[in-house]
C-alpha cells in the first residue's frame, strides 16, 4: 500500500506516514501510534514477551541449577531422611519423610 493510500485511511498526509515509518525503523514508534495504524488497517496490535527457550528447556536448566547447589546428605539418626544442604543456607528437607 502506498504512503498516500495509508495516509487517506489514517487521515494524514503521505509525508506523515513516512515519518511514522521512519519512527518504526528507528525503534521510536509508540504503542499508541501502532494502535492508530492498526485501526487504519482494520487490524489489532498484540505485543508480548516470548521466551528465547522452550518451557521444557527452562525447567531442565532450573533443575540443573538447583541440583548444582545441593549436596545430598544421608542422615542415619531418626529414620535416615535424605536432606539437601543449600549452599546459601542450612539443611532443608528434600520431600522424603523421616
Amino acid at each position: 500500500m502506498s504512503s498516500k493510500a495509508l495516509g487517506e485511511r489514517l487521515g494524514m498526509t503521505a509525508q506523515g506516514v513516512r515519518k511514522l515509518e521512519h519512527a518504526e525503523a528507528n525503534g521510536t514508534i509508540t504503542l499508541n501510534t501502532l494502535a492508530r495504524l492498526a485501526h487504519g488497517l482494520d487490524c489489532e496490535v498484540h505485543y508480548m514477551f516470548v521466551p528465547r527457550t522452550s518451557l521444557v528447556e527452562q525447567v531442565l536448566n532450573r533443575t540443573q541449577e538447583i541440583a548444582g547447589k545441593c549436596v545430598a546428605v544421608h542422615v542415619d539418626g531418626g529414620g535416615g531422611a535424605d536432606r539437601c544442604r543449600n549452599a546459601d543456607g542450612p539443611y532443608q528437607r528434600t520431600g522424603k519423610s523421616e
